[in-house]
Order: structure tokens, then C-alpha cells, then sequence
């Protein structure tokens, strides 16, 4: 999320790892800031431990994927439901983008391939994203 905004890519046209560089680094010290401004024990946080930080009140900002949202909007699990504001990350040189993500595939021994990739079709098109 901060490599691509500071205009460093993790790899070159050839698939070559380029990330120690001048933009790998100023992207690995912003994250080193956020990380050391957040609460005991970020430096060891997956998202799942940086979702409930964010939950519960004890980080200033959440980054990660957007399917964590509705956690944090509802009320019964979260003390910041009705309190966050979202916004995309700051533009350096070029816009970052979500990392990590959710697939969707179809399973070998689905029962209804067809309909499965209609479904595929339809949630990647580009009226519905």
C-alpha cells in the first residue's frame, strides 16, 4: 500500500524482486512510523489483531482489505461503530491499491460449474464493481 504510491514496484518487467531500492525503503520507513505510532504489540499484528486494535478503540487508522468494514460499523462489536470516516490512501506519485484480497474460483467437483461462472461473470463486471 505504500510502495506503489512512493513509485516502487515489488518487481521489475521480468519478474525480478526490485523492492531494495529508494522507494522500497521510504515505503518500509512510512510503515515503520504508522507501525511505531500504533498500539503495544503492532510491530506483531496480522489483520486480524490490527482490525480489533481498530475496533476496540486503541489504533487511530485501520489498512487493509474493505471486507473488514461492517465490523467495525456494527455497534455490537465494535466501540467505533458510527464514528469512522474512510478515505483512500494519499497519492504520491500514483494511487495504491488493496492488497491481499479475496479470489473466487470454482471448485472442481461443484455441481453447477455453469451457473458458478455466470455468478463469477457477473460480480467482476464492470456495472457491479
Amino acid at each position: 500500500m505504500h510502495l506503489a504510491p512512493l513509485g516502487g514496484r515489488v518487481f521489475d518487467d521480468a519478474w525480478n524482486p526490485i523492492i531494495n531500492n529508494e522507494a522500497g525503503v521510504a515505503a518500509a520507513n512510512a510503515l515503520k512510523t504508522i507501525v511505531d505510532c500504533g498500539p503495544e504489540g503492532a510491530m506483531s499484528f496480522g489483520p486480524s489483531e490490527a482490525a480489533n486494535a481498530f475496533s476496540n478503540g486503541d489504533a487511530a487508522m485501520f489498512m487493509d482489505s474493505i471486507a473488514f468494514m461492517p465490523g467495525f460499523e456494527d455497534p455490537e462489536r465494535s466501540s467505533v461503530a458510527g464514528k469512522v470516516g474512510y478515505a483512500m490512501h494519499p497519492k504520491g506519485v500514483r494511487r495504491g491499491s488493496q492488497t491481499g484480497g479475496f479470489g473466487i474460483a470454482i471448485p472442481k467437483n461443484a455441481e453447477n460449474k455453469e451457473a458458478a461462472f455466470l455468478l463469477m461473470q457477473w460480480l467482476t463486471s464492470k456495472k457491479v464493481t
